[in-house]
């Protein structure tokens, strides 16, 4: 199983920059560090190779796979918006997600407070623009690979948006579509799937 805390530290510098910009009356969109602390995804296209052809059956049921798979992924992704939003870990879905990416994010939702207390509010959102089944194994693992436009933005306490870049600046929203691979795992031979792999960061990955 992929463990989820090399794709969610950057949370945690994210809400310390932003607390220490909040004294300043802004916010940052990308922590220092973003690169080294999430690399960028890189997908490749595997080689052919002379395996058997699936049969219909198993057609079907890998198709059905990804399918529970993509609602599971939205699922997860609505809970964590909510969750960003209001600083509260309890909104996670944890039918969703595994319990190391729920403690991961309830973690540094709790390392957040600075940023709550300032009266600021953190909106993340995410455009899916597409969503493509790319690896199955039986019953055990679905890995997705996501296509989306995908913000942080922060908003000060009488509702204007104080999201500003490392250097200062004011940030503007990204536009570009991003595509990452994200796991999903399932303990009860594929009756139910959780996230295992968590990218929020709209500047990661390669452009789809």
């Amino acid at each position: 199983m992929t463990t989820s805390s090399s794709t969610l530290t950057r949370l945690a510098a994210l809400t310390t920059a932003a607390a220490t910009i909040l004294a300043a009356t802004g916010c940052t969109s990308e922590p220092a560090g973003a690169d080294s602390a999430h690399p960028t995804t890189t997908i490749t296209t595997p080689a052919v190779t002379s395996t058997p052809i699936p049969s219909a059956t198993s057609l079907t049921e890998m198709e059905q796979a990804y399918a529970d798979a993509e609602k599971a992924y939205r699922a997860f992704t609505a809970s964590y918006a909510k969750a960003a939003r209001t600083f509260d870990a309890t909104k996670l879905d944890r039918a969703t997600g595994t319990p190391e990416v729920i403690a991961s994010i309830t973690g540094e939702i709790k390392r957040a407070a600075p940023v709550k207390a300032s009266g600021a509010t953190m909106v993340w959102t995410q455009k899916i623009k597409d969503i493509i089944g790319t690896k199955y194994e039986i019953g055990k693992l679905t890995q997705l690979q996501v296509c989306a436009v995908t913000n942080t933005r922060f908003f000060d306490k009488n509702g204007k948006d104080v999201t500003i870049t490392k250097d200062g600046k004011r940030a503007q929203p990204t536009t570009t579509a991003r595509a990452n691979q994200i796991q999903l795992v399932s303990t009860d031979h594929g009756k139910t799937w959780k996230v295992d792999t968590f990218v929020y960061s709209g500047e990661v990955g390669i452009q789809c």
